[in-house]
């Protein structure tokens, strides 16, 4: 189950005085360690084993209005947060690349700070070497597979 659903199911738990809230919180905290949404909920921990469900309840509603954004920046909602038209803006960098235009590295730092923290920041990272040294055609050598494995991926969503 997503993050966003397991906290949805443990805010049930408490609003129903549900003694297994405690185990629930010990799962969630074990899946998010060392993520800021796991930080987060640790103050959860003192009030659900005070038995002040009122208590957790109220700081789990606020957890989840502000760690919500925090989420999608998890590693594991890595590809679901990747911009919609990326694929096409892959592909006209490589337009670009192909072009020899010099705007191809414009266009390579526009993609970069949309996909900052995601999977594929770290392969079209390695794009600004050889565009930096105007070898474009290596660069777009690169940048191929990497415009295959988002089609893949996006195949498989449909």
């Amino acid at each position: 189950a997503d993050f966003d659903q397991q906290l949805e199911d443990l805010l049930e738990l408490l609003e129903d005085y549900d003694s297994a809230a405690e185990d629930k919180l010990f799962a969630i905290l074990q899946q998010a360690k060392g993520t800021d949404a796991g930080s987060s909920l640790e103050p959860l921990r003192t009030s659900i084993s005070a038995y002040d469900f009122e208590t957790a309840t109220e700081e789990l509603k606020s957890i989840i209005k502000s760690v919500g954004p925090l989420i999608t920046q998890t590693p594991d909602a890595d590809n679901a947060a990747l911009p919609d038209d990326l694929e096409h803006q892959l592909k006209d960098l490589l337009g670009l690349l192909e072009d020899y235009d010099s705007a191809a590295e414009d266009k390579l730092f526009d993609i970069l700070s949309q996909v900052k923290g995601r999977k594929v920041e770290e392969p079209l990272k390695a794009l600004q070497k050889p565009i930096g040294q105007y070898d474009l055609e290596t660069a777009a050598e690169a940048l191929r597979p990497i415009i295959d494995a988002l089609a893949e991926r996006d195949d498989q969503d449909d």
